[in-house]
């Protein structure tokens, strides 16, 4: 080729460059829209048309979605009446064309709608073409195109507090997309980070992270979604945001992007004569919370209240060896004022569902315990445990009964043999009672007279009898009990009562 001839035809590209797309284009920008624009004679037709995009990518998150922008820098910019949108799942075929919804001659901004998009892509394209009314009508005018990304949102509620005693924390969460073919956990404790992977599986994901060595007084996290097929800019997705500051008062670098957690025993919280719940999270989100529910007029004025997670192996509870995980709300024997059920509607929730009832209480027995369990209260001056009347809800790992009197509670095993329902005294006089061990909601002791005459029948907790018959003492003699389980099962046997 003549040297002549090349070199004009280089001064020509330059210059068209940098007349068309400014002095920082790329030849990638000038070929995409040379491809646009082939067969297009610029000496007499106007400047390509420039798109101010409101969001120049978009989140394919659903099958449709709105590109919102305005016209700038063309000659024919008065002359426009119709903007439409081309989409492309592969950049070379631009074969759906939809049409503006609304165009402003004034201020040249225009909407189109999107929609009908197969979402079996995990990305996909865009690009405009104007048409004017003159020089020449109804001529169709290219732009550059534009990107659209899957863009998962991770759905995940924030741990609020990690047990000092269990050591570790299992989270939760989910994604919105099936193309995140990948979640990560990046736990950063003591400085020092962790990696977890999380899944997915299917759109849930879980991670768990168990530390031994020290107990930090915070760890922190963060959740790393990865998006298959995406652009190397949207291939990761975070949860928190990037910019997220746990303290925006004071905005730590080191901090930056991550949830921070505390690690603690206790959650305090202040609550009134209305009522109102404390709540104690777990160490692992895929189960049931500890929850303190008092009830509207449980207590007298505003009063701070402390829920406590106890370390029971190195207490000196009493039946240490049966105890699952043992709890304590403070102050300590403070007596809650027993409520009935409210009758305004406002009042419904925070209304007892027994009667006679100042709170309930729920406390997590743990992930990997399972077995016959009941709550029960720790009687400081006998330092004896008292039943309460226990559900178990096997779901949420959790059990829920009943109370009247903040102080320390516990989860202990029981058995299902029959002699662990059955008391430990046989004999008894005035001033004493005989207690039917480990029964729970639903069971009942029935006592009889050696003439099968029912004398009492027990059928809630305590499960004690004092010997009494309508508020007397019974007469000296032999009494035998039915104890029935919730599951149908009786057992018998006979007691001896002296006055």
């Amino acid at each position: 080729m003549n040297k002549k001839i090349l070199f004009t035809s280089l001064i020509f590209l330059f210059a068209f460059c940098g007349t068309s797309f400014g002095v920082g284009a790329t030849l990638t920008d000038f070929a995409r829209s040379a491809r646009f624009f082939a067969g297009v004679d610029f000496s007499t037709n106007p400047a390509p048309l420039r798109v101010n995009e409101s969001q120049p990518t978009y989140v394919l998150q659903f099958s449709s979605f709105v590109v919102n922008a305005n016209i700038i820098d063309n000659e024919l910019i008065d002359n426009i009446y119709s903007v439409k949108v081309q989409y492309s799942y592969d950049n070379e075929n631009f074969d759906n064309v939809y049409s503006t919804t609304s165009y402003n001659p004034v201020d040249k901004s225009f909407s189109v709608l999107v929609d009908n998009i197969d979402m079996g892509h995990n990305s996909g394209y865009y690009r405009f073409f104007v048409e004017y009314s003159t020089p020449t009508s109804g001529k169709l005018y290219y732009t550059s195109d534009g990107l659209i990304v899957r863009n998962p949102k991770i759905q995940h509620v924030d741990v609020q507090r990690i047990s000092p005693i269990q050591k570790r924390i299992v989270l939760k969460g989910s994604v919105s997309d099936s193309f995140v073919t990948k979640v990560d956990v990046e736990y950063k404790i003591d400085e020092v980070l962790h990696i977890s992977s999380a899944g997915p599986a299917g759109l849930s994901f879980t991670s768990s992270m168990k530390y031994i060595e020290n107990t930090p007084d915070v760890i922190y996290y963060k959740i790393k979604a990865y998006v298959d097929g995406s652009n190397e800019n949207n291939r990761i997705k975070y949860y928190p945001n990037p910019d997220y500051y746990p303290d925006p008062g004071n905005p730590d670098p080191e901090k930056k992007g991550y949830i921070e957690v505390p690690v603690s025993s206790y959650t305090f919280k202040e609550i009134g004569p209305d009522g109102d719940y404390i709540i104690l999270d777990n160490e692992d989100q895929r189960y049931g919370k500890s929850i303190v529910t008092f009830y509207q007029g449980a207590l007298d004025s505003p009063t701070g209240i402390h829920f406590i997670e106890l370390d029971h192996n190195s207490s000196s509870l009493p039946n240490k060896e049966n105890i699952i995980k043992a709890y304590h709300t403070d102050p300590k024997g403070l007596v809650l004022k027993s409520q009935s059920p409210a009758q305004s509607a406002a009042a419904k929730s925070l209304t007892p569902k027994n009667i006679n009832t100042g709170a309930d209480i729920t406390l997590y027995y743990g992930s990997d315990k399972e077995g016959n369990f009941q709550i029960k209260y720790l009687d400081e001056s006998t330092n004896k445990w008292t039943d309460i009347n226990t559900t178990k809800d096997t779901p949420s790992k959790t059990v829920s009964g009943s109370i009247n009197k903040l102080g320390t509670y516990a989860i202990l095993s029981v058995s299902g043999a029959n002699n662990d329902y059955r008391p430990l005294e046989r004999a008894f006089r005035p001033g004493e009672i005989i207690e039917f061990r480990n029964l729970l909601e639903g069971d009942s002791v029935t006592i009889y007279d050696l003439r099968g005459r029912q004398v009492t029948k027990i059928v809630s907790g305590p499960f004690v009898w004092d010997g009494k018959k309508s508020g007397s003492f019974v007469e000296t003699g032999s009494y035998i009990y039915q104890i029935k389980l919730a599951d149908g099962k009786i057992i018998s046997g006979s007691l001896a009562f002296f006055r």
